[in-house]
């Protein structure tokens, strides 16, 4: 790597830093949890639309769905391991 001086060297480990985190965010395993966070959130939503005929926010939905999201991902992974 040629000399770039103070400067240079940051602006080199900033960028490399950068790329890192893109390569983590944009991996497979994100993109798969962001569409089941949203596979659940609109399920959940199609049901209360059915049974209740509008959205309604509650605390009890936020815990429902991350049970529902944690046990999901959990059988991905065991799935994608066989």
């Amino acid at each position: 790597m040629p000399d770039l001086g103070a400067s240079g060297r940051l602006r080199f480990w900033r960028c490399q830093k950068m790329k890192r985190i893109v390569r983590k965010l944009c991996s497979r395993e994100s993109i798969v949890m962001f569409f089941i966070i949203f596979g659940v959130q609109g399920f959940w939503m199609t049901l209360e639309l059915l049974f209740y005929g509008e959205v309604q926010p509650r605390v009890v939905d936020n815990f429902i769905g991350a049970m529902l999201f944690l046990s999901l991902y959990a059988n991905y992974r065991n799935w994608e391991a066989r």
